[in-house]
């Protein structure tokens, strides 16, 4: 699965203003929502209630908030960085400056299963997170996901 495919240019947000997680989470979830023509609210809350069940924090300053979404119709992913990282509940890891939200329908959970899976693979390759961080505009981050994630994926 070629990630790209998932997301879009629409759906990155660089250094995004951020002074809490929970906010962080909602401005990603009403991009993404708006993108999909679902209810921003919903989609928000059942992320948060998934970073309440367990916080997605992967170290490296990296977190990946996800869901089962009763309103999404297809699995998609955001991309974003924060302009000002957020710290983690475990004070031995970095604070997340990068956050790759991932919403999919309830009734498809193997596509966002795989979406996270690829995602995780990625945060492994060689410059990928510092592409990421060093975008700075939509266009910038695109292009930087866009080069790592794009057919020679593996």
């Amino acid at each position: 699965m070629n990630l790209t495919a998932v997301t879009a240019p629409d759906l990155m947000l660089p250094r995004l203003a951020a002074g809490s997680r929970e906010e962080a989470i909602r401005l990603a979830a009403s991009r993404l929502a708006a993108a999909e023509g679902v209810p921003a609210d919903v989609l928000a809350d059942e992320i948060l209630a998934r970073e309440r069940e367990r916080e997605t924090d992967l170290g490296l300053g990296v977190a990946i908030p996800h869901t089962r979404s009763e309103v999404m119709a297809r699995t998609r992913l955001l991309v974003a960085t924060l302009a000002t990282p957020l710290p983690t509940r475990d004070p031995d890891q970095e604070p997340v400056d990068v956050m790759l939200l991932i919403a999919g329908p309830r009734r498809e959970p193997r596509t966002l299963l795989q979406v996270l899976a690829r995602t995780v693979r990625l945060l492994r390759r060689d410059g990928f997170l510092a592409d990421l961080r060093a975008a700075a505009t939509p266009a910038d981050l695109w292009e930087a996901f866009r080069r790592h994630a794009g057919p020679a994926e593996s």
